[in-house]
């Protein structure tokens, strides 16, 4: 029963993860770029925040599912000692991993409730995309960048 819970908590890690880094990685790679090419910055806000608001579920769900099958596989691990444990290179690993997920976590809450409202109102009084635009562009690809060193953390803590 004990692999069970195991396994079924690495699987939804694991598509939790997915869900998370994947938005992001998207966004940043497909998303912004075609839509950039496509309205010419005109309209490219209300796409986003389309988009994001379409999305805004899965991310607190993986979010969700993320916190609660982490601590478990945090405790089920026989590398886990103690919460911050530095005395080996699993546990700065997984430490490292968490402060660049709650980095990430805020700069993705800044980014819905700052930007996004931004970059979705019209400019009144100026021609050209809204200056907003470049941040979100700053900060997702920030995100993504992120979560792909957040896999890679993943991948050499599993490894020692």
């Amino acid at each position: 029963m004990d692999q069970i819970l195991l396994v079924g908590a690495l699987w939804l890690h694991n598509l939790s993860t997915v869900i998370l880094i994947g938005y992001y990685l998207i966004l940043a790679l497909v998303f912004l770029p075609a839509f950039g090419r496509e309205t010419k910055g005109s309209n490219l806000g209300q796409m986003i925040e389309q988009v994001s608001s379409r999305t805004r579920i899965l991310i607190i769900a993986s979010l969700v599912g993320l916190i609660v099958t982490g601590v478990y596989l945090l405790f089920m691990d026989p590398g886990y000692k103690s919460f911050a444990d530095l005395t080996n290179t699993w546990g700065f690993l997984i430490l490292a991993k968490h402060v660049v997920l709650v980095i990430m976590i805020g700069l993705g809450y800044f980014t819905d409730r700052v930007i996004l409202p931004a970059v979705a109102k019209p400019v009144k009084g100026k021609s050209g995309a809204n200056p907003f635009i470049k941040q979100l562009k700053v900060i997702v690809n920030l995100l993504a960048i992120l979560g792909v060193i957040v896999l890679l953390l993943t991948a050499i803590a599993q490894v020692l």
